[in-house]
């Protein structure tokens, strides 16, 4: 009877170690320490994901000036060929 407490014990320990991240950010990859100010893995070239480049991508967006169009509106009704029916 005190086999599946202990075994409860363990599987909670080992998920708090899991999601407490004491090692820090480190590369998916291959593992190594990462380096907050670099957007490359030192070891392996892995290209981290940064939130900044969605902010960028905003203020682009709202730089955009759309043009007038200066195509003519057509009557679905009228055919390529005039009034043929």
């Amino acid at each position: 009877m005190v086999w599946p407490f202990l075994f409860a014990i363990l599987i909670v320990a080992v998920v708090v170690l899991k999601y407490l991240n004491i090692g820090g950010n480190r590369c998916p990859q291959c593992s190594a320490a990462r380096d907050p100010e670099m957007p490359l893995c030192g070891e392996c070239g892995w290209i981290f994901d940064s939130g900044e480049e969605d902010d960028e991508e905003d203020d682009l967006e709202d730089e955009l000036e759309y043009g007038s169009s200066d195509v003519p509106e057509v009557d679905p009704n009228e055919g390529p060929g005039g009034g043929w029916r």
